[in-house]
């Protein structure tokens, strides 16, 4: 590393997050950086960064490296750029395919350390030097094996990818909408409430960052989430260009127990027509969310995830007349749903209830799948 131009300057950054600082400070000032790099690795994956880059370094004074030199770690971590081999995308059993550059950032972009993996900061900061210098070393190898590379790299500037989850739950007795919301432990926006959500981690698919997400901030799971909607205004994140994949789900609330963890510092329930102030554009997806489930309703059998298993008429026709916001016909309402046939009917009443005990009923989802193959069309309006 000590003969990588510039090395200073690019470490200096690093010395202004939070714990991390405290350790690369001195790197700063020492000229005989070699001394001091010992300890990197003590620093969880962060060791295993320096490593990559001084192998890097290594391979590239190297004249007579060998034919065989393995292609696996450290160079299928983030940091790289896109690298495709010619008929064969692998080789030595290690694959090129997932090899990515990561995007330079301003340091003022890494003030909160728990906002980006160390790995990832470091990878951010490091020069181009650094840079092209592992692409050379896999043109290199993949020369000396005879094959044809092709290199691919990205001018443009990439933006941070989030997910966030709005979810709907219908209290029948209050008879409102609510959504749920996290109160906000860190900055930007500390104390403020939002939609529940993050970044995606390295790896990870979309579904799986916004199921993971949505647990950790609220203690919801097993719930079915759908794709909403891509949010992507370059101010709508001050820490930077962020874009948000957007999901929402329908859930009953009295089938989950709630618990804010991570960097929630609450998470509860509130009523669509009684919100607080949201951070960022949460409440732009909200509303779209809203105008989705709306329009969904009346083709799709998606009411019932509100609801509890076992469910009258009425409360049917109350959770359609909440969310839509407006009165149904009783009577049209009644044909229409029976007409259907996709209710079983229980040998079962109403308990506890002061009026007179009104029959129970569940969705036959089986059914409704079955008629859907034969052209069924599920119409309430």
């Amino acid at each position: 590393l000590t003969r990588i131009p510039q090395l200073g300057r690019v470490l200096e950054p690093l010395t202004r997050i939070p714990q991390l600082g405290r350790v690369l400070e001195p790197l700063t000032r020492i000229p005989q950086l070699g001394r001091v790099l010992e300890p990197l690795t003590r620093i969880p994956q962060l060791g295993r960064v320096a490593e990559r880059h001084m192998y890097a370094a290594s391979i590239l004074e190297s004249s007579d490296a060998p034919a065989n030199l393995p292609l696996s770690t450290p160079f299928e971590e983030r940091g790289l750029e896109n690298v495709v081999s010619g008929p064969s995308t692998k080789l030595s059993g290690a694959s090129l395919d997932s090899t990515r550059e990561a995007p330079l950032c301003h340091p003022s972009q890494l003030r909160d350390s728990s906002e980006l993996p160390i790995t990832v900061a470091l990878d951010k900061l490091m020069s181009k030097r650094i840079i092209d210098a592992k692409v050379s070393v896999y043109q290199t190898l993949l020369r000396r094996r005879g094959q044809q590379t092709m290199v691919f790299k990205y001018e443009y500037e990439r933006p941070g990818l989030t997910v966030d989850c709005v979810v709907f739950g219908l209290d029948l007795e209050a008879e409102t909408l609510k959504v749920m919301l996290v109160e906000r432990a860190v900055e930007p926006f500390a104390g403020e409430w939002a939609i529940p959500g993050g970044f995606v981690k390295s790896g990870e698919t979309l579904i799986e960052a916004a199921t993971r997400e949505l647990q950790e901030e609220t203690g919801i799971s097993d719930v079915f989430l759908e794709q909403l909607y891509t949010f992507g205004d370059p101010g709508r994140d001050p820490r930077g260009w962020v874009v948000s994949v957007g999901y929402y789900a329908l859930v009953s609330p009295d089938k989950h127990d709630i618990l804010a963890t991570t960097d929630a510092k609450d998470a509860r329930w509130f009523a669509i027509n009684s919100l607080p102030r949201l951070a960022f554009d949460h409440a732009q997806i909200l509303q779209t969310a809203l105008d989705r489930v709306r329009g969904k309703l009346s083709y799709a059998p998606i009411g019932f995830e509100l609801l509890p298993q076992k469910f009258t008429i009425k409360q049917l026709q109350k959770l359609y007349e909440i969310v839509l916001d407006r009165q149904l016909d009783n009577r049209n309402f009644r044909k229409k749903i029976f007409a259907m046939d996709l209710l079983r009917e229980l040998d079962e009443m109403q308990k506890g209830v002061a009026h007179r005990a009104a029959r129970l009923y569940k969705f036959d989802e089986r059914k409704y799948r079955q008629l859907v193959k034969q052209g069924l069309t599920f119409q309430l309006q």
